[in-house]
């Protein structure tokens, strides 16, 4: 019996997905003269994740009641291009009371997305095109062959096989990890059974770290648990989310797409002249900074992902690169942290009542006093805080490679450094999505955007590498990387 071995590394949401729509598509190909004439020819798939827990994903695990919601609306989240209803009408045959223009919890993104890799498996596997196998470890390395790769995993298996994708999610932040033991400390996601149990009875204040999609989702955990002291949230920029209008975005911007600002794009896409720019941006920028209410999300949207040095040489009017520079400087404030409704009015509630209380500051672990019972936080040109607990909502990376191009994972670290992997052509800071150097070696997920990730960033990127994949196994371009 012949058979061909597709390693998933990582059994989140970008892993299982592309799984999921591999075995579908290999489903579709298979014909009656395929299995006549190989009869015996399987494609086995193999997926790995360290905990051996597939696919939902870490953001996507924890029930908690709901409490943490997904940062899109229902019409942005199917994975599946050509059926962008697919998860507005899962929620209507589970009867769960939520509409396209809704931010429902992740908790139930996690079901649904459980049950596409299930039923998709489970069809794969009865009609008999192959297996499917977990591996709960991490894998350490991924090694070419001359018939193709070599993974090795935690468990010092040396498993083959002939495509890889490589899947593994966000890498952590080393901001404040040397607090990640000490049981007042908690970082994204949270776990809302050990912060009650930790907070029950506290005097003292909490303290924040990062303003941005986490920061919303500890407010939400201590308005759950009816956290009575203050709530300090601090960052460098301060620069707060935004309220997202999903219905406005979906009947006038159509599908939720990145674009990027240069003159090619702006005269063919989105159809602006440079004159136009200029007379957007200083709008935009009232806008996108007034009281946290600003919608500012054209011109964000425009620019969430672009080469400023690019497009600075290309602008020869001097007001518009005035504006231009500061409108970069305030990107974050228009793009960076739309979000659903409710966890907008969520915080304005508790702004306003005084409860929440923003700073501005740089925090460093320096600034930082364990205490028996808490910490002691002195931030620059501040009185000393004592705090009862610290979340640090920024412990997710959103860079996979540093400014100083360290690679945060130690996995495509040794893959960089073998040359196996291709860098961004405009992100610094990330690599290049879908095919890389080597031969049926695919990277997925977070690792390719340092701007910003979920299921709606990558959604054609996914399923561009399930056709790929699907259709190099067809014509027989399993080789050597």
């Amino acid at each position: 019996m012949s058979k061909t071995t597709i390693a998933i590394i990582g059994g989140g949401c970008s892993g299982t997905m592309i799984a999921a729509q591999q075995m579908l598509k290999l489903i579709e190909e298979q014909t009656i003269a395929d299995w006549a004439a190989s009869p015996d020819h399987k494609i086995n798939f193999r997926i790995y994740d360290k905990d051996g827990s597939v696919g939902r994903g870490e953001p996507y695990a924890l029930d908690n009641d709901g409490i943490f919601l997904l940062n899109q609306p229902v019409y942005a989240m199917s994975p599946f291009p050509e059926y962008p209803s697919h998860y507005s009408d899962w929620l209507k045959n589970k009867q769960y009371p939520y509409g396209q223009d809704d931010f429902t919890p992740r908790s139930i993104y996690g079901e649904y997305l459980q049950e596409v890799f299930s039923k998709a498996t489970k069809a794969y596997t009865t009609l008999g095109c192959g297996s499917v196998d977990i591996v709960a470890s991490h894998v350490m390395n991924v090694s070419s062959r001359d018939s193709g790769y070599m993974i090795v995993s935690g468990n010092y298996n040396a498993d083959h096989a002939d495509m890889v994708v490589l899947a593994s999610g966000h890498s952590r932040s080393n901001l404040l990890s040397e607090y990640s033991h000490n049981s007042n400390y908690f970082s994204a996601p949270y776990d809302q059974e050990k912060v009650k149990k930790t907070l029950q009875g506290s005097v003292d204040p909490v303290m924040v770290v990062g303003t941005s999609q986490s920061m919303l989702d500890s407010l939400a955990l201590l308005d759950h648990i009816k956290f009575p002291n203050p709530i300090y949230a601090v960052s460098r920029r301060l620069v707060k989310p935004w309220l997202f209008d999903a219905k406005a975005h979906r009947e006038n911007k159509g599908s939720y797409q990145y674009q990027f600002l240069t003159r090619q794009s702006i005269n063919q896409q989105t159809e602006l002249s440079f004159e136009d720019l200029k007379n957007l941006f200083d709008k935009d920028l009232q806008e996108g900074q007034g009281q946290g209410q600003g919608q500012g999300f054209p011109m964000g949207h425009i620019i969430s992902k672009f080469n400023p040095h690019e497009l600075l040489e290309a602008i020869e009017n001097r007001y518009t690169r005035d504006n231009f520079s500061k409108f970069v400087t305030h990107v974050g404030s228009l793009y960076g942290n739309p979000t659903s409704p409710e966890r907008f009015k969520l915080m304005q509630e508790y702004e306003k009542s005084g409860q929440l209380r923003f700073v501005q500051a740089d925090i460093l672990a320096a600034d930082i006093a364990v205490e028996d019972d808490g910490f002691n936080i002195a931030l620059e040109g501040k009185e000393p805080l004592k705090i009862s607990a610290l979340f640090n909502s920024s412990s997710y990376s959103m860079k996979a490679i540093s400014d100083n191009d360290y690679v945060s994972s130690p996995l495509l670290r040794r893959l960089d450094d073998k040359k196996a992997l291709k860098r961004h052509e405009r992100d610094k800071n990330a690599f290049a999505f879908g095919e890389q150097n080597w031969n049926n070696l695919y990277l997925a997920g977070p690792s390719c955007n340092s701007q910003r990730w979920g299921v709606e960033t990558f959604r054609d990127g996914l399923s561009y590498i399930a056709e790929k994949s699907v259709q190099n196994i067809k014509r027989g371009l399993i080789v050597a990387p």
